[in-house]
């Protein structure tokens, strides 16, 4: 047997008992950019069902899935710092098509897979400055003079945005449990983009706050699924649940040489190792390059 086949059967006999043999990451690796001021990230999973998840489900299902992401960044030359978190809750709805394959949602169409985002970041929102405010029109103020003052406001807002000079980490932690069709959930508890008009307006400016216009963290997986920031009434206790996993992240920068790229690694759990899957059908590739994994030990 050759070397090459001894390798290939070790991998695949590694994944046929790795706890996470039924996931793959999207775009086979997390995908980065960056911008002479500016960095993105994004990290997806393709899902399948195990065997006992499968078994145990019958007809239809859920999986619920608690993502929780704390960042931190602070300036290289001062003690200035910025901190900041979400945590949300997701619903899939798990039903099957006539093959026994997962029925995908719409804007990830790969049959027999649920879709999770674990991280889309813009690295423009880490400092928490919210939304750029354009200056208004003063009285007896030229045309021309207020648009050199505009953009002269819009340089000095990019500039205070920009994670350039800075370091920090951003670290993901998402649980993901799997619940038959009997799990007893409110329809109250969870609620999509669409139905956030009909909410309060104490709830809805609460929501406001993760718009993607002032927020790091991009609305992917709000922006097609159930959610909600309360815990589910049943997320406490266990009972019930088929099976759980925990997917933990940690992405860290350094951009102090401001003469160069910024300097970036993806680190994750010794053992947590995911397949390489494919893009997202229609989509290309979400950056300009791919990040390595690196394995280490975790809190």
């Amino acid at each position: 047997m050759s070397e090459r086949s001894v390798l290939t059967m070790l991998v695949g006999l590694f994944f046929s008992y790795s706890i996470f043999a039924d996931y793959e990451m999207v775009n086979g690796a997390p995908q980065f950019s960056e911008t002479e001021d500016q960095f993105s990230f994004y990290l997806s999973l393709w899902k399948n069902l195990s065997l006992k998840e499968r078994s145990e489900l019958g007809g239809s299902g859920h999986l619920i899935s608690q993502r929780n992401i704390q960042w931190k960044i602070s300036e290289c030359e001062t003690t200035k710092t910025y901190s900041d978190q979400e945590n949300f809750w997701y619903r899939d709805a798990i039903h099957f098509d006539n093959n026994n394959e997962i029925i995908p949602i719409p804007e990830a169409n790969r049959p027999g897979y649920l879709y999770l985002n674990l991280a889309t970041l813009s690295s423009s929102r880490l400092w928490g400055l919210g939304r750029y405010v354009s200056p208004k029109k003063n009285n007896n103020e030229s045309t021309e003079e207020f648009q050199i003052r505009k953009d002269a406001a819009k340089l000095e807002w990019e500039k205070h945005i920009s994670p350039k000079g800075s370091y920090g980490e951003l670290i993901v932690e998402a649980i993901h449990r799997v619940y038959p069709s009997t799990l007893n959930i409110s329809s109250k508890e969870f609620y999509t983009l669409q139905e956030y008009l009909p909410l309060t307006s104490t709830h809805y400016k609460v929501m406001n706050k993760y718009n993607p216009y002032q927020w790091p963290i991009y609305f992917d997986e709000r922006a097609h699924k159930p959610h909600t920031i309360n815990e589910p009434s049943f997320w406490n206790s266990k009972l019930g649940s088929i099976s759980e996993k925990t997917i933990k992240a940690k992405l860290v920068f350094n951009w102090c040489d401001k003469t160069q790229g910024v300097k970036v690694k993806l680190q994750v759990p010794k053992g947590q190792v995911f397949l390489p899957g494919p893009n997202r059908p229609g989509r290309t590739d979400s950056g300009d390059s791919t990040l390595q994994i690196d394995e280490v030990e975790f809190p």
